[in-house]
């Protein structure tokens, strides 16, 4: 982290930011997955850090500290233009979201060896992108039937975020977390 941090001044000034917001996610996800039951035994200071991420963080960091919140704390927050640059159209920044009970499903939770998608019928095309705990993404692709298989028996165990969204106009289908243990 201490090379990335040094290598932000090289990014426009727009991006800095958001690019510290990075630095600052990963190393507070880092010391987190140092203590015992890593993100699953967050103290109240790490809830409030991510918390605070999930409010006022900028890009890729804000989503995903939104995403553990949601996951650990049940506090979830409503998506728009602070989506990951894979799952948003250039021509189009802002993201909508559609309901929930529009949504995807995914099952089994937790998964060991697949995890089903079943996705409704008029939503597709779709691009699934799958992040891990890192905010490294594991699986981006277009999809276009409505029940797709994701085989994990090459994937580590841990949690993992999956976004869905509609290629023709751009709206959010969900957001869905998954945990792999083999």
């Amino acid at each position: 982290m201490n090379a990335l941090n040094g290598d932000i001044a090289n990014y426009p000034a727009h991006l800095q930011t958001e690019m510290q917001d990075v630095v600052d996610f990963k190393t507070e996800v880092i010391s987190i997955m140092g203590i015992p039951g890593g993100l699953a035994n967050m103290t109240e200071a790490n809830h409030t850090f991510m918390s605070n991420m999930a409010t006022n963080g900028k890009g890729v960091a804000k989503y995903q500290a939104q995403e553990l919140v949601c996951f650990f704390y049940d506090e979830c927050f409503i998506y728009s233009a602070d989506m990951p640059v894979e799952t948003r159209s250039m021509s189009n920044p802002t993201l909508k979201t559609i309901p929930t009970d529009l949504g995807f499903k995914l099952y089994p939770n937790p998964a060991s060896e697949w995890v089903a998608f079943e996705l409704p019928l008029d939503v597709t095309p779709v691009n699934i992108t799958i992040v891990d705990a890192m905010g490294k993404v594991v699986y981006n692709n277009k999809v276009n039937k409505p029940v797709f298989i994701w085989e994990t028996l090459n994937i580590a165990n841990g949690t993992y975020v999956v976004t869905v969204v509609n290629i023709e106009n751009n709206v959010a289908v969900g957001t869905e977390t998954v945990i792999i243990q083999h």
